[in-house]
């Protein structure tokens, strides 16, 4: 729950729950009143609002747990499906989930995560024992482009797979996986916003100025150092290895996802996840083939043979692995979670001064925007929240260029006409109004400060200001 976005998608889903409908303007701003607004995520943010109706924030966030726990067990029953080596598996998936650790949040991407890793097992399946219930990818890909903007995986991987396939020579496969991957296409048009919705995604993740404003859309080695990134660069290299032995067998498939996805990830952090969902699978059943190599050479006696025996003896306890078991701890988890954000939103103020916040003309960061709206919409209307993809550029680099201070900032608030702002004291905005005689502090909480215009308010006296 450290990313107050998920206050935002569960407002969302209030709205089409209370009217119905799927909003095609904005709702949230003063800075963009009704411009046009994809709110891409809505079936997601429907399931939001649901369990948050019934649960409160107890039950979206053990959502979002027992979906961090379903893709990992999805993953597992798919490598020893395609009897890689249990251990190996095992020991991968730890890895994995190491990487994909930047992005556990309670937000909409969770989902594409369980459902990138469900495609990866269905299309294993399919391309061994070829059936008609490869069709479902179609409906699946419709679900898909309402749930969240990661849909465009699976005709991605649909369609490297006919590219891979056509490569080897493989002309029936190829055909058949490249009618499906043109279904999928055509299926995820079946959405509120139809094409109009693919043409925003692309001009958005095309954006230069995307990795300035998101950082979790920065390049992977921005993270380097801390953890997370690493075990995903251990990843890359670890499957850049294992496809290099795949191509001197003209196998081109794996090595296309590895090469698309991997570039994906490192060109943004933001899809590390996809990345390690889709390699692991691949890199447990090349580095089996080593191992089993190596048995073969060293003899079933050996430290490797025996290894191989303990771990081949696995492989039925863990294809018998289900999601009941995350079910029952889910159930038995949801009452002792507690209700509340962190400490690192400023919760007392918005309580203590939520009159002074929704009358006036706001400046605060995009974090605690969506966290406002999750308080005090409809009252509140902010300037920015996370939907970077709706405020664009231009609005995005004036957000900077304030909140920064750079050249020109003063000029630039004073023309947005805003009378109040809430801010985190290490900003260079806060210390610049700090020090404003036309500002005074009206309210403070730990890190986060309230100011307001003097000539806007005379409201309770003033706050001395905090401890640097």
């Amino acid at each position: 729950m450290a990313d107050a976005n998920t206050g935002l998608h569960i407002r969302t889903g209030d709205y089409v729950l209370d009217h119905w409908r799927v909003p095609h303007v904005d709702l949230y701003s003063f800075s963009r009143p009704g411009g046009r607004w994809f709110a891409f995520e809505w079936l997601s943010c429907v399931l939001y609002a649901a369990l948050h109706r019934v649960f409160g924030l107890a039950g979206v966030a053990m959502f979002s747990a027992l979906v961090l726990v379903l893709w990992p067990v999805v993953e597992l029953r798919d490598c020893v499906r395609r009897c890689a080596d249990p251990l190996l598996a095992v020991l991968l998936i730890f890895v994995g989930i190491r990487a994909a650790g930047i992005h556990f949040l309670a937000r909409p991407h969770l989902i594409s995560m369980l459902f990138t890793a469900v495609t990866m097992a269905f299309v294993a399946r399919e391309r061994e024992e070829p059936t008609r219930r490869v069709w479902l990818l179609i409906p699946f890909a419709a679900l898909w482009a309402n749930f969240h903007g990661g849909f465009l995986v699976l005709p991605a991987y649909t369609g490297l797979l006919a590219v891979g396939l056509l490569a080897e020579a493989r002309f029936a496969e190829a055909r058949r996986w490249f009618l499906v991957c043109c279904a999928c296409c055509v299926a995820t048009l079946v959405n509120p916003y139809g094409f109009e919705l693919h043409r925003h995604i692309a001009q958005f993740l095309g954006s230069n100025w995307l990795s300035q404003m998101v950082q979790e859309y920065a390049p992977a080695a921005t993270f380097i150092g801390d953890g997370h990134t690493d075990a995903f660069f251990a990843l890359l290299a670890l499957a850049g290895f294992c496809a290099l032995p795949m191509l001197a067998r003209r196998r081109l498939v794996e090595p296309l996802w590895i090469l698309f996805f991997g570039y994906m990830a490192v060109h943004s952090a933001r899809h590390i996840t996809i990345f390690v969902i889709v390699a692991i699978p691949v890199i447990a059943v090349e580095l089996t083939r080593w191992f089993s190599l190596l048995v073969k050479r060293m003899g079933r006696t050996s430290v490797p043979g025996v290894l191989a025996t303990v771990t081949r003896e696995m492989g039925p306890s863990l294809a018998r692995v289900t999601p009941w078991g995350a079910i029952a701890v889910f159930a038995i988890l949801l009452a002792g979670v507690p209700s509340q954000w962190p400490s690192s939103f400023p919760s007392g103020i918005v309580r203590r001064d939520a009159d002074v916040l929704t009358g006036s003309r706001l400046f605060t960061i995009d974090h605690w925007g969506d966290f406002l709206i999750y308080r005090l919409w409809p009252r509140q209307r902010v300037f920015v929240d996370g939907r970077s993809d709706y405020y664009g550029e231009q609005l995005g680099l004036e957000y900077l260029t304030m909140l920064e201070t750079d050249s020109g900032w003063q000029k630039l608030f004073e023309s947005w006409r805003f009378t109040a702002a809430l801010l985190p004291m290490e900003t260079h905005l806060a210390r610049a109004l700090i020090s404003d005689p036309g500002w005074r502090i009206a309210d403070h909480e730990g890190d986060a400060v309230l100011l307001i215009r003097r000539s806007e308010y005379q409201l309770r006296p003033p706050v001395s200001a905090p401890a640097p």
